[in-house]
């Protein structure tokens, strides 16, 4: 007879199409059979967008010190997301990472938002210029409700060249389409779980770490304070810009490790516990083992940076390469002066300060 697959003897559909492979000797497996097994492992994303927007700007009244700005409008976004992948991965074949399951979503939102700058002051004694500006937006999502942003700063220019301005927001950011809807890439990885009592898993748990709908918004909140000079005169060409800013989130979107998950459920946590799947123990009938993980996003990290950010640019005319010829030379830099990042696990050391680390700037 011939030789095939033993998944197949017992009809099970995810191995329609295995080939039997034939490790032993030199060119002993089939050109179906290597195909099966190197599989090409690919996806694909299509995004859509829709967006309409109405806006109206305009200085209905002045103060003594100048016109008041006011713009205010509506906006309506919709963005759905299809993924499509090669079959092996459609259907979890790839042992330990790859597997890239189709899936689509979507979600729209309403907007609305007034937006206001206001002069207080101008032309005077250490009052070239002074105003104060803010903002409000409301957004209703289809996905986590309404929210409201706002802003407020202000701007002084004591003397010509100088501003001097402060600002204070809070911010939200709504889960994005896969955060919510994604069905998950499966992965296999050892972790250790105490089971009814036993320190036991499956050989190579099937982990998932997929979407959920149930998840909320981040939110943030920022402070800036910083300098602006334009030189004059002997200075006329010289610019100087230094910003102190701190950001924080909270409630942020995150997928935890499977040992994060582990940890918390060995700690006592009947949440992170009820994320395992269990199975019987073959080597211990009566007995259970840990088979496997579906966990999904949450809302359990938080995030706090603050820095300074300078820039310093010099530029002038040069009058060998004729009118408008000009050469500008600029420097950058910025300093983190903390960076934490609380994982939201609770252990000794779900905080940790990275400033100083590549890639936090």
């Amino acid at each position: 007879g011939n030789i095939v697959c033993r998944a197949t003897l017992a009809g099970n559909p995810a191995a329609a199409g295995c080939q039997p492979l034939n490790l032993f000797g030199e060119n002993n497996f089939s050109e179906a059979a290597r195909d099966y097994i190197l599989g090409e492992a690919w996806s694909r994303v299509k995004y859509d967008q829709v967006t309409a927007a109405a806006n109206i700007v305009g200085e209905p009244f002045s103060t003594w010190a100048g016109p008041v700005v006011v713009a205010f409008g509506g906006e309506y976004r919709r963005e759905t997301m299809a993924l499509t992948a090669d079959e092996i991965g459609s259907n979890n074949g790839f042992l330990t990472a790859g597997n890239a399951v189709p899936y689509s979503g979507d979600f729209s939102v309403k907007e609305g938002y007034i937006e206001t700058t206001v002069p207080l002051a101008r032309d005077t004694a250490f009052f070239q210029s002074l105003s104060v500006n803010g903002a409000v937006r409301y957004a209703d999502y289809s996905t986590v409700g309404g929210q409201t942003a706002w802003k407020v700063g202000a701007v002084w220019e004591p003397f010509d060249g100088l501003n001097l301005r402060i600002a204070r927001s809070r911010d939200i950011r709504a889960p994005a389409i896969n955060e919510l809807y994604s069905p998950g890439s499966n992965v296999r990885n050892a972790v250790a779980l105490v089971v009814d009592g036993k320190n036991k898993s499956a050989n190579i748990p099937q982990n998932t770490s997929q979407g959920n709908l149930n998840v909320g918004p981040e939110y943030g909140n920022m402070f800036t304070a910083g300098l602006a000079y334009q030189g004059r005169g002997a200075l006329r060409g010289l610019g100087l810009s230094v910003d102190y800013y701190n950001i924080k989130i909270d409630n942020a979107i995150t997928n935890l490790t499977t040992a994060n998950i582990a940890s918390l459920c060995s700690s006592g946590d009947d949440y992170f516990c009820s994320l395992f799947t269990y199975g019987p123990d073959p080597a211990a009938p009566g007995e259970r083992i840990h088979t496997g993980l579906v966990a999904g996003s949450l809302n359990v990290g938080a995030f706090e940076q603050e820095g300074i950010d300078a820039t310093l640019r010099y530029g002038t005319s040069v009058g060998f390469l004729g009118d408008g010829g000009r050469y500008s030379l600029s420097a950058s830099g910025t300093y983190i002066l903390g960076a934490i990042v609380d994982s939201g696990t609770g252990a000794a050391n779900a905080v940790v300060d990275r400033a100083g680390e590549n890639g936090m700037a």
